[in-house]
């Protein structure tokens, strides 16, 4: 058994209306916004998946990890537009940067901290499974597309880590995501290792068609 190489969270595959690339949105971030899996701090960045306040801003959208229930998502980060670093030596310098760190602070909103994510409705997006025990053969894969899966942050390596919670899967139309293929990525060698990558697409979403008050 070997283990498939990866790429980090959520990852766009393609466009439900046969466009190339996504358009991301710009959504600004909250001054303190804290970012973490339990107690853990973590940052922010491409792959991960975020929500809708009622403020106009994003945080961060959690998954089965939290005990509570599956957040429902309203977009994946794509990337980092800027962030507020006050270190560089000159007020208000905004920073081009990978990552926000859980906690970042600026000092006004023309300084803010802002993402630029795409909905997760508007294509198919490929992700890792959060195990290698529940499916250890393509067959066993291939039974999942169709079914319906929640996601869960791992909080590896100082990020979210978001994954599939495939040993969840089911009909209910209560889980956020719908399998509907395996990945033809060539890292997919090994179907008994870790981190083979599925392709999903949202069941649920913050947008109107799926949850009309926004929650």
């Amino acid at each position: 058994m070997a283990d498939n190489a990866t790429y980090y969270g959520f990852r766009w595959s393609t466009a439900h209306n046969g466009r190339p690339c996504p358009q991301p949105e710009r959504y600004r971030v909250s001054s303190g916004e804290t970012f973490a899996v339990g107690a853990s701090a973590k940052k922010l960045g491409p792959g991960d998946l975020v929500r809708l306040k009622s403020d106009g801003t994003v945080e961060q959208c959690d998954g089965t990890e939290g005990g509570g229930g599956t957040e429902v998502p309203y977009g994946v980060v794509i990337g980092i537009e800027r962030v507020y670093d006050s270190t560089l030596g000159q007020s208000g310098n905004m920073a081009p940067k990978n990552f926000i760190d859980s906690g970042a602070t600026y000092p006004s909103r023309e300084m803010a901290n802002y993402v630029l994510a795409v909905p997760v409705s508007m294509g198919t997006w490929e992700v890792e499974a959060d195990d290698n025990t529940t499916a250890t053969t393509e067959a066993a894969y291939e039974a999942m597309i169709g079914e319906n899966v929640d996601h869960i942050l791992e909080g590896g390596d100082g990020r979210l880590s978001p994954r599939l919670d495939v040993s969840t899967r089911g009909t209910g139309n209560t889980l956020m995501w719908r399998v509907v293929g395996i990945s033809t990525n060539l890292r997919n060698q090994d179907f008994s290792g870790a981190n083979v990558a599925l392709l999903v697409r949202a069941n649920r979403s913050q947008e109107s068609w799926s949850s009309p008050t926004g929650t």
